[in-house]
């Protein structure tokens, strides 16, 4: 599971365009989870237990993965500074990511 799929089941939509904004890498996040869900299929409501879809997350992913796409066609428009924390330590993220909300 990748930091997406976290955003994605906890409805962090900030989190998403965070994640995209560092350069999360796209060949990473966008493939399935241990449960067969990518972060867009787990925002829309795809997943066990009593979850609703969240729309403004569904959103988020969608325009992430549009620009991406777009981004992958003119590579030199679209640079984005590496997010080194999300190899490593996911905690790192989510606590820098906590503290830019607090601010």
């Amino acid at each position: 599971m990748t930091a997406m799929h976290g955003a994605a089941y906890k409805s962090w939509t900030k989190l998403v365009q965070f994640l995209a904004d560092h350069g999360a890498d796209l060949e990473v996040w966008n493939r399935q989870n241990r449960f067969k869900r990518t972060p867009l299929e787990i925002s829309q409501g795809h997943r066990p237990g009593n979850f609703r879809p969240s729309a403004e997350t569904t959103a988020a992913i969608e325009k992430v993965l549009q620009d991406m796409s777009e981004c992958s066609l003119n590579l030199r428009a679209c640079r984005r500074r590496p997010l080194h924390a999300l190899r490593h330590e996911r905690v790192v993220v989510a606590s820098s990511f906590q503290s830019r909300l607090a601010t």
